[in-house]
């Protein structure tokens, strides 16, 4: 009887476990420690909400960092950048959207100029559509199928590398010109 018992253990234990890799508030191990990943709990389920992503601080000119923004995101709309100035950084949004393995994602960039470092922040990933009363509203992107959240936190790297490179680029033409035009100034 005691036999029967300990199968009749194993059996439920294996169940439950199959039932557990299945449900949507079960995140993978590597989403969850990934750097830069932010998943919550919504009503449909652990959901990728931000995704942020830190580089190196330029000095550039703000016509520099928008022409960077412009020709680096895919605008998901006729939405223009909005700018939004603080005291301590500027914060530039744009909206965008990329392909991720075969599937439009949407986000909105928010890219933070901070005096060590480029804050980059992708929030409101995931497929727009409207509801019944023709409302905009968000399918999230969710956090357990890992291969596509992987495949999203790939794109957006790649999306933030290409930005970051453009701004460096523009910083070091930035200095060239300044240190040609002293260098006139001193010879004249």
């Amino acid at each position: 009887m005691a036999g029967i018992r300990w199968m009749g253990s194993i059996v439920g234990c294996a169940l439950l476990a199959g039932c557990a890799s299945t449900l949507p508030h079960v995140i993978s191990h590597s989403i969850e420690v990934a750097p830069g990943i932010n998943v919550v709990r919504t009503a449909q389920g652990n959901v990728v909400d931000i995704i942020t992503m830190r580089r190196d601080a330029t000095r550039v000119n703000d016509l520099a960092l928008r022409d960077c923004l412009l020709s680096n995101v895919v605008p998901a709309s006729s939405e223009p950048a909005t700018d939004i100035v603080q005291p301590e950084a500027s914060v530039w949004q744009r909206p965008g959207e990329l392909d991720v393995d075969g599937q439009t994602v949407h986000y909105r960039l928010s890219l933070q100029r901070l005096k060590d470092q480029n804050y980059y922040l992708f929030d409101q990933l995931g497929q727009p559509h409207r509801d019944a009363q023709g409302q905009e509203m968000w399918t999230p992107v969710p956090a357990w199928d890992h291969q596509q959240p992987k495949a999203l936190h790939s794109a957006l790297v790649e999306k933030t590398n290409a930005i970051q490179s453009c701004l460096v680029n523009a910083e070091a033409q930035q200095r060239s010109a300044t240190s040609g035009r002293d260098a006139r100034m001193r010879s004249s």
